[in-house]
């Protein structure tokens, strides 16, 4: 296959997967990958020294495509080390992302991101409207989220508003705003839209582009309680940035009475 690339000979886009012990899903997520319109792609799977076959499902992949590529750790580190080693090892100019246990529903994802950040130099985070689906596959519901810069922005201290399986983002701002930061364990995608926010726009199609996989594992009560701790910091960090800081402390306030 003949690929996109730019003028560097570099495709345009990586995508970052960290997986650790995902083979139940994990051909699904690549596979929806492969079956974007838009050629121009590496896949970046990092594999977090995986316990099951994940590792060897990722080599039966790229055996075949080129454009799949496997970084593999001797030592679990954890999502953060293994989203920052995905970026780092990134050759393109943007960078999407898509958990091992997620796929892309919309073949023309990638496309159509990267033409609308081609046509919006003042965006910075791009993001996309997901389906909630059981962990067979049976959809749950939709999940939606404000569509424009000034939207996002009145609503970003009090919840979250991408989809991290739906980003595609400018990797040059990424990495100007630090990456992912391993304090932020818990909360890792949302400190870094804020520290993206501070240097670009913010924008969500509202189109269903991604599958959301609901697991049994989940969070415990615990990495619960020290989520919202982490969320309510980023609130106090950036209280002075975006709107609504106050409704958004008293929101995170009452997240940690529950």
């Amino acid at each position: 296959m003949e690929l996109e690339v730019d003028i560097l000979g570099m495709p345009e886009i990586s995508i970052i997967m960290p997986v650790y012990n995902g083979e139940a899903y994990l051909a699904s997520a690549i596979k929806s990958v492969q079956a974007q319109t838009f050629p121009g792609w590496e896949l970046l799977v990092i594999d977090d020294c995986s316990l099951d076959k994940s590792r060897e499902i990722v080599e039966g992949f790229a055996k075949d495509d080129e454009r799949v590529k496997l970084l593999h750790r001797t030592e679990n580190q954890g999502l953060v080390y293994s989203l920052n080693e995905g970026l780092a090892a990134a050759s393109g100019e943007f960078i999407a992302r898509l958990d091992s246990d997620d796929r892309w529903s919309d073949p023309g994802k990638l496309l159509l991101q990267k033409d609308f950040l081609r046509a919006n130099s003042q965006v910075g985070l791009l993001g996309a409207w997901g389906q909630i689906i059981k962990p067979d596959g049976q959809p749950v519901r939709k999940l939606t989220y404000p569509v424009s810069d000034s939207q996002i922005r009145r609503e970003i201290l009090i919840h979250n508003c991408f989809i991290h399986s739906s980003i595609f983002a400018r990797r040059r701002l990424m990495l100007d705003c630090g990456g992912y930061n391993p304090a932020e364990s818990l909360v890792e995608d949302y400190g870094l839209w804020l520290r993206m926010g501070l240097k670009a726009q913010f924008y969500n199609l509202p189109r269903i582009m991604v599958e959301y996989r609901l697991t049994p594992l989940g969070l415990t009560r615990s990495q619960n309680s020290r989520q919202v701790k982490q969320a309510a910091g980023l609130v106090s960090r950036y209280g002075r940035s975006y709107p609504n800081s106050i409704a958004a402390k008293i929101k995170w306030a009452i997240q940690r009475l529950l």
